[in-house]
């Protein structure tokens, strides 16, 4: 349990390293506002929080650095943030200087913003629509072996992808399938509808023997989830120009994130409700374990979004997760509209 004072003196150390990412030594805290302390008792004091885990010391006569331990608490416990003001939530609604007609429109322009004020990298994944319900598969020929094929839910959102016609199907053979199993599936949830047009595919699997493993194979891709498509990275070159990445390895092993979609897909897919914190080695993925996360997942009717500002664990906390929230009243507003 920390006392009132280590707390002030942690407080300060981190917010003072977040700005100036320089070793902050005690005679720096002793002339921060509101600090009445000695320049000793904040280096006897800074002392023992290293000896507890929530300062390093990087180098010897060097000031101190936060350890994640040291970040954690912060985030926890010693953190403010302002709620989203009215002023700047107007401002941040003039950026958004056009309407959207789908909302990964606005979320991709909401990510390039995101990066814009923070100066971190910002991914986001497009909105899901597994809990939408199914109103009308569709299929356009291209030419003889491709089709776009088109679903659209109860809520109005259109997905679309070009896909290749299995072998021994025909367009017809395939407009007819897509009759029948609009007339079963309609009103299915997104989710269920895989398994659901696996088991309607079963029913006529005489009609289509020679072509049902291709067939069946091409549905599900179908109704896949489009992870790369919708995954939105905006701002690689702003993470970049922090001084912690000018670690070759460092660097290397960030690059090889942003080229693994899968990966931060999967990382976004794993965030909980609302806005939430990972820091280095907190993370699953060692690729991760140089970086802060502060994440959002929120859900807006029967779609969600989930929005990630992407910093070293030296980064603003308190206004990465103002922004976030604001973003979030923000889309909340336009989905209202």
């Amino acid at each position: 349990m920390l006392t009132e004072r280590q707390r002030a003196i942690l407080q300060a150390v981190v917010e003072n390293y977040i700005r100036y990412a320089e070793p902050v030594g005690s005679r720096t805290i002793a002339k921060t506002s509101g600090m009445n302390y000695s320049a000793a008792t904040i280096r006897n004091e800074m002392a023992d929080l290293e000896e507890m885990g929530y300062l390093e010391q990087p180098h010897t006569s060097a000031g101190r650095i936060p350890s994640e331990k040291g970040y954690r608490y912060y985030v926890d416990h010693l953190l403010t943030f302002e709620e989203t003001t009215d002023q700047f939530l107007e401002n941040l609604r003039s950026r958004f200087h056009r309407r959207f007609v789908e909302l990964d429109d606005a979320l991709r322009h909401a990510a390039a913003l995101l990066s814009d004020l923070s100066h971190y990298t910002v991914v986001a994944l497009g909105p899901e629509i597994v809990q939408a319900r199914l109103r009308k598969l569709d299929f356009i020929s291209l030419d003889e072996d491709r089709v776009v094929a088109i679903l659209v839910t109860d809520s109005g959102r259109v997905e679309h992808r070009t896909l290749n016609l299995p072998e021994g199907l025909t367009y017809e053979s395939l407009r007819e399938l897509t009759e029948r199993l609009n007339r079963k599936l309609s009103g299915t949830t997104i989710a269920a509808l895989g398994q659901a047009i696996y088991q309607e595919l079963a029913r006529v699997m005489e009609e289509h023997r020679q072509a049902y493993v291709e067939l069946t194979h091409f549905v599900q891709e179908m109704v896949a989830p489009k992870t790369e498509e919708n995954l939105i990275i905006d701002g690689k070159l702003q993470i970049l120009s922090q001084p912690e990445f000018r670690d070759v390895e460092k660097m290397r092993a960030l690059l090889h994130l942003f080229e693994e979609p899968e990966l931060l897909s999967h990382v976004l897919r794993q965030a909980e409700r609302g806005i939430t914190v990972k820091i280095g080695a907190e993370h699953e993925l060692p690729e991760l374990t140089p970086l802060s996360l502060v994440t959002g997942q929120y859900d807006l009717g029967q779609e969600q979004m989930t929005i990630a500002i992407i910093g070293p664990t030296r980064m603003d906390y308190a206004r990465a997760i103002g922004l976030l929230h604001a973003v979030f009243v923000l889309f909340k507003s336009l989905k209202e509209t």
